[in-house]
């Protein structure tokens, strides 16, 4: 197996690969994960963490939501 052909996440060989965009980016730095995207190359994922990350992305704006609507603006 070589890196170009897997993951960078979950280094498993895939057919379907998506580059890791801007946007996925900022939620991979949020999710603490140390990838440096400094060597100006096109890391991809497959499309399985791909998913998962947006899921993240998205339970965690939820929860975000939801704490700003039961925290009095004070609390915050």
């Amino acid at each position: 197996m070589t890196a170009q052909k897997a993951c960078k996440l979950c280094f498993k060989e895939s057919k379907d690969f998506q580059v890791i965009e801007e946007n996925m980016r900022e939620i991979v730095d949020v999710m603490s994960l140390k990838i440096d995207f400094s060597l100006n190359e096109d890391y991809v994922i497959c499309e399985r963490c791909a998913d998962s990350i947006y899921t993240f992305s998205e339970f965690k704006s939820a929860c975000l939501y939801s704490e700003n609507r039961m925290l009095p603006s004070s609390e915050l």
